[in-house]
């Protein structure tokens, strides 16, 4: 009988399936940390390999900047092309 080597799944994780040691893909790493304040268990599953893994912490770091770089451009007006834009999409199509 093959053994099941590979315990987590390639979608985001689910709290009641047993998920393993290494790398998360970066759709489920994402996913883990924006909802660690919801689901406190989930991300204590992952936290000491999140703590420990180098390649863990570079992307935990460029999802910061990532997060860092689209609050600051939020905060800034939008140019009126841009709006101009938006009207054009939000326009039905006939």
């Amino acid at each position: 009988m093959k053994k099941n080597y590979f315990r987590q799944r390639d979608w985001i994780p689910r709290t009641s399936e047993v998920i393993r040691e290494e790398c998360l893909d970066a759709e489920s790493l994402e996913f883990v940390l924006l909802s660690a304040q919801r689901n406190r268990a989930l991300y204590e599953k992952f936290e000491d390999h999140l703590l420990t893994c180098e390649r863990c912490m570079r992307r935990v770091r460029g999802l910061a900047t990532y997060y860092r770089i689209l609050e600051s451009e939020l905060q800034r007006p939008a140019s009126p092309r841009l709006v101009e834009l938006a009207r054009t999409l939000a326009e039905p199509v006939e």
